[in-house]
């Protein structure tokens, strides 16, 4: 038997306010990176995902779209800012 990393996804309800979110591509506007950089960012869990499932704005393969926590982007920028960043730029850049 190998040895194996299991990830558990734990998904809860929450009201947020329209502010509080982001897409993913004005995240990576903001952040410098591509949307696929966010997006393997947020697959990764540098970033909380956040879904509208109530949206109609759906991906190509029907997937509601993804959204990132705008207070996590500016985090990092401060990060960035201040000259801490390196490490969390690597983590979340891929």
């Amino acid at each position: 038997m190998g040895e194996y990393i299991v990830m558990k996804v734990q998904r809860e309800q929450a009201e947020l306010p329209d502010e509080a979110v982001i897409s993913m591509k004005e995240a990576a506007r903001l952040l410098g990176m591509t949307i696929q950089g966010v997006a393997s960012a947020l697959n990764r869990g540098a970033f909380t995902t956040v879904i509208d499932p109530d949206s109609r704005s759906r991906t190509a393969f029907g997937r509601p779209r993804r959204f990132v926590l705008r207070s996590e982007v500016e985090a990092l920028l401060r990060e960035r800012e201040a000259g801490q960043g390196d490490e969390g730029d690597r983590e979340a850049a891929g």
